[in-house]
């Protein structure tokens, strides 16, 4: 059977990223980047071994964390998606370790606001956006290269996609296409999300950096001098490798 692709309809990697950019950004890279931005400030070294951080005492393990970043380095997506400059290793990590950490925030936030999100609500999102964007590569790879996610976490960053949009419903009722209901949501959605990172004591081994609440992001320490951002020490290289 001939089929004849729909004039408009996204397609290849480039698109992809386009989409999902547009999708996940509002949410994901706004609300939750003010949770780390605002909240997540004073946490001291992960002491579990093997772990790389840690949320409410659980571990997200450094093999975790490096095997994720890996992928991202394999995709060709180890590049700022707005300079498109090249990112370190190190960089790699502390933006993939923060995704890990702010998922687990938001999990615990919607848990107890009695909100689940089932896989098979993943599983329909998911599907979107593989028809929209033609194929489940171009899916993982757009994401890869617009938000440095690994291509095997795709599902799971459209599970926290979800998981905000019914958090932030919760949390102030409205119209979806209301921009005074959307300000609210956003401003909602991180105050909640900065109080649940405060109780739950996020703690990040040095190895990888720590949290600078004015910029949302884990920023690397000086080799030997823990208690200095790179930035404050003046030095000019990555020391999270």
């Amino acid at each position: 059977m001939n089929r004849t692709r729909r004039p408009g309809r996204l397609a290849g990697s480039t698109l992809a990223g386009v989409l999902l950019a547009r999708a996940l950004a509002a949410v994901l890279a706004g609300s939750l980047a003010v949770v780390l931005a605002g909240g997540l400030a004073g946490c001291s070294a992960a002491r579990q071994a093997g772990a790389a951080a840690l949320v409410a005492g659980d571990r997200v393990t450094i093999e975790r964390l490096q095997e994720l970043s890996a992928e991202v380095e394999r995709a060709g997506a180890a590049v700022d998606p707005q300079t498109r400059e090249p990112l370190s290793m190190g960089e790699v990590q502390r933006r993939t370790l923060a995704k890990l950490i702010t998922s687990r925030i938001l999990a615990d936030a919607a848990d107890r606001e009695g909100i689940e999100v089932t896989q098979g609500d993943v599983d329909r999102r998911y599907d979107e956006f593989v028809q929209l964007a033609g194929g489940e590569e171009a899916v993982r790879q757009g994401l890869a290269m617009a938000r440095n996610v690994p291509p095997s976490y795709a599902r799971q960053y459209v599970r926290d996609l979800i998981t905000s949009e019914r958090l932030a419903r919760r949390l102030v009722p409205g119209r979806d296409d209301d921009p005074e209901v959307a300000a609210r949501r956003q401003e909602a959605l991180s105050r909640v999300l900065v109080g649940t990172g405060g109780r739950l004591r996020v703690t990040v081994n040095p190895r990888y950096g720590t949290w600078q609440p004015d910029s949302g992001a884990i920023v690397a320490l000086v080799s030997g001098g823990l208690s200095r951002t790179v930035e404050e020490s003046g030095a000019g290289g990555d020391e999270g490798q």
